[in-house]
């Protein structure tokens, strides 16, 4: 499947990308092709199956290989083996039933009839396991030949296990879609009514009332929180504002207003909120990086008591408990919109005049929603567990997936495949990856271009390249309908960019988002941890978290509303005795288990 060489270099993103990118994906005519040996590539197959992580929304288009990205990437050819000859790849894309995505993989794997390259999202079993029944081809020899990108990336990361302890030695047996940082535009947060400081609080320093107005499209106010600061830091801070709240409903007549929302469980069993009393929820990082269970703590212990006080203060949702059906972003939504609330767990589209709809309603007609970190305890507990920095919430992860190349391509072109893959961890590769073709390349007529008809309006690139590199976004095109699914690749395997995005919104706003990604989430185990454990371990593992997450919301509300007391020992024994009952030291026995062989 020798083509001739297309002329890549006429479709890059821009001068402020082209340096140094095609040097290290391997297409041809990079320096990285030069050191390639010993693994011959000419006369293999390069028809591959693939199945994308997940399933495609419908009204965009039934097969993933015409997706814009898609149909680029396998436009292109690869030099693998540095031989001066362009190779392209023929992909057949699969993807996962919509709603029944376990299922169907989970029948793929057990009658033998997966793809050649499977994400790990909906499998029963791990890679570890795979490779031990013969399912799983080590790659440790093509990564680190073909992969210089990837390999760059797990030379940043030295704290994430990139390759798996089997026969005795550390092998790469899967890849994983990586993020190249945290997430800089979260989806959601906390989240609170700033207008209702402003109209119902005074500054805790001078007594004096607050002001805010709109001003060419900011708002400006001169909120001063307890601690000091423009911003809530402390429990101390989210009490305060908490107490305004009520203040605010009361003024305002609203009968079914509440100050806060919980999850029924009574605790976000992420850890936001939690987290800042030196807690989690269940499995952790302990202060000596080996594993701790967080479920009986005294930072959970501190946290139900201030969620105690919260609540004897009537500032929490009274039918927090009944809200099982509701998602912890998604809870009592009629309220949210309403205009009924103080302080939630949201969504970005929230933020700002978010509430504000068509200003009929005049408990939103005004409203100002801002975000909010996670608090850091300054009131409850000891030492131990107050002045903690948050470090275990909702956060994206670096390796939030993983992707494995079966034996059903062992006699295939890796070489190539893999060459082609690491494109998308470069800095050019990763852009297109993250979102889509640039106006240069559908100016240009590239493969994959024509396929952008598919969306909403989507009939130009949804970001433009600024003169210094960075990446100028237009949010608006792709928040509209599917526009971001057909614009992107991201349900491949790659590199989520993070970095070096101007997503063009306000200061305001951008003040919100700063907020959320105040505190990096650092304590929980990713998938490099949890990918590691035996699948009887694994099974433990699940089997701890579901249990015990039932055990925590059955308790820990009780705590909260009075019938047990979280102060007395012996109530708070019972509670300890349930979560031992479930055996969460055989668990970190086995989380101890790789984590001594991670250090």
């Amino acid at each position: 499947m020798k083509k001739r060489t297309q002329r890549i270099m006429a479709m890059l993103l821009g001068a402020a990308l082209v340096a140094g990118t095609l040097a290290g994906c391997g297409a041809k005519g990079g320096s990285g092709s030069n050191d390639v040996e010993d693994i011959n590539t000419v006369g293999k197959s390069t028809e591959f199956t693939y199945m994308v992580n997940t399933a495609i929304p419908e009204g965009i288009y039934d097969n993933y290989g015409d997706n814009p990205v898609a149909a680029y990437w396998t436009s292109l050819e690869w030099d693998a083996d540095g031989d001066g000859e362009g190779t392209t790849l023929d992909v057949e894309f699969w993807a996962p039933t919509a709603g029944s995505e376990s299922d169907y993989v989970n029948t793929l794997i057990s009658t033998g009839e997966y793809p050649d390259i499977m994400p790990l999202t909906f499998a029963s079993e791990g890679a570890t396991e795979m490779y031990d029944e013969g399912m799983v081809i080590d790659l440790t020899e093509f990564v680190e030949k073909y992969m210089p990108n990837y390999m760059a990336f797990v030379e940043e990361h030295p704290e994430i296990m990139f390759t798996n302890r089997v026969d005795g030695e550390d092998k790469y047996i899967q890849l994983y879609y990586v993020n190249e940082d945290v997430s800089k535009n979260p989806w959601g947060g906390l989240m609170y009514r700033r207008d209702w400081i402003v109209n119902y609080g005074t500054n805790p320093q001078t007594g004096e009332p607050f002001s805010g107005e709109w001003a060419d499209g900011e708002w400006v106010d001169d909120v001063v929180f307890p601690s000091g600061g423009t911003d809530p830091v402390y429990i101390s801070d989210w009490e305060w504002m908490l107490d305004i709240f009520a203040k605010a409903i009361e003024a305002q007549g609203m009968t079914d207003g509440y100050a806060v929302q919980l999850p029924y469980q009574g605790v976000h069993q992420t850890g936001d909120l939690a987290s800042g009393f030196n807690t989690g929820v269940f499995f952790r990082y302990g202060d000596d990086g080996m594993a701790e269970c967080s479920s009986t703590s005294d930072g959970m212990r501190a946290y139900v008591e201030c969620m105690t006080n919260w609540f004897s203060n009537g500032w929490i949702d009274p039918h927090f408990a009944e809200r099982a059906s509701d998602m912890f972003y998604m809870i009592d939504m009629a309220s949210i919109y309403s205009g009924q609330v103080g302080a939630w767990y949201g969504l970005t589209s929230q933020l700002l005049n978010g509430l504000v709809g068509d200003g009929s309603n005049p408990w939103t007609a005004n409203a100002v929603v801002y975000a909010a970190a996670s608090p850091i305890n300054d009131v409850y507990g000891d030492e131990s567990v107050q002045n903690h920095e948050p470090d275990l919430f909702y956060q994206d992860s670096l390796i939030p997936q993983a992707f494995v190349i079966t034996d059903k391509a062992a006699d295939k072109d890796i070489a190539t495949l893999l060459t082609a893959i690491d494109y998308f961890y470069s800095e050019e590769g990763s852009t297109i990856f993250s979102f889509g073709l640039s106006q240069e390349m559908l100016d240009e007529g590239v493969p994959g271009s024509e396929n952008y008809q598919y969306g909403d309006d989507l009939d130009r690139a949804t970001y433009t390249v600024a003169d210094d590199g960075t990446i100028v976004t237009d949010e608006a095109l792709i928040s509209t309908s599917n526009n971001g699914e057909v614009a992107s690749g991201v349900r491949m395997v790659g590199m989520g960019r993070m970095n070096g995005i101007d997503r063009g919104f306000s200061q305001t706003k951008q003040h919100c988002i700063d907020e959320w990604v105040k505190y990096t989430s650092s304590r929980g185990f990713l998938l490099d941890v949890s990918g590691q454990l035996s699948p009887d371990d694994l099974s433990k593992y699940n089997a701890y978290n579901t249990n015990a997450g039932t055990t925590i919301a059955q308790w820990i509300p009780q705590f909260i509303m009075g019938t047990y007391d979280v102060m007395d020992d012996a109530d708070w024994q019972l509670y300890e005795d349930e979560i031992q009952a479930l055996n969460p030291d055989e668990v970190i026995e086995a989380l101890d288990g790789v984590l001594e062989w991670k250090n």
